[in-house]
């Protein structure tokens, strides 16, 4: 396992985002209260914007509110747009470790995949692959190329094969 990795399981465990969504301990059933209480209470000041799973590849971390160099050392963050299930393009990046990890394997999700985010609130948003593609390292169009009128989700990482960006996009039906 990828020692950044290891941070993004410790921020998990620290935050209660496995063990409280439920009243047993080992269990991943994301509709119990106890994890969003903890986070309403502090809403004002919360650094952690929800979670991200896609089962398809075996992906399930907690996303950073806001963006820095730090902190996408250790979980995926949203670099841009509204929250979850809002109107516009939320861009969520995230390392690629190799299969380690964090964004490794999002090349792997194929068009109408779910990809599911969990916002502070108790609140599921089903987002559905529409494409994989890459992108040059300095193409930003990914961020802002979307239609204005729907909720999508834009999730980039890098290609380490040939630096470029891989881009997922997505949105709710």
């Amino acid at each position: 396992m990828h020692k950044n990795s290891t941070y993004s399981d410790s921020l998990l465990y620290n935050y209660n985002l496995t063990r409280l969504y439920t009243d047993t301990e080992n269990s991943n059933d994301v509709y119990s209260n106890n994890f969003f209480t903890i986070l309403d209470e502090n809403a004002k000041s919360n650094y952690i914007l929800g979670i991200i799973e896609i089962k398809s590849i075996n992906l399930y971390y907690p996303i950073f509110a806001y963006y820095s160099d730090n902190d996408l050392k250790v979980s995926p963050c949203r670099f841009y747009g509204p929250e979850p299930g809002k109107v516009g393009n939320i861009c969520i990046l995230g390392h690629n470790y190799n299969s380690n990890m964090f964004f490794s394997n999002v090349n792997l999700l194929k068009v109408n995949n779910k990809i599911v985010l969990y916002d502070n609130s108790q609140n599921a948003f089903n987002y559905f692959v529409e494409s994989v593609y890459e992108v040059n390292n300095n193409d930003f169009s990914p961020i802002y190329d979307y239609d204005k009128n729907e909720k999508n989700l834009t999730l980039i990482t890098c290609n380490n094969i040939n630096n470029n960006r891989i881009i997922i996009r997505a949105r709710i039906k």
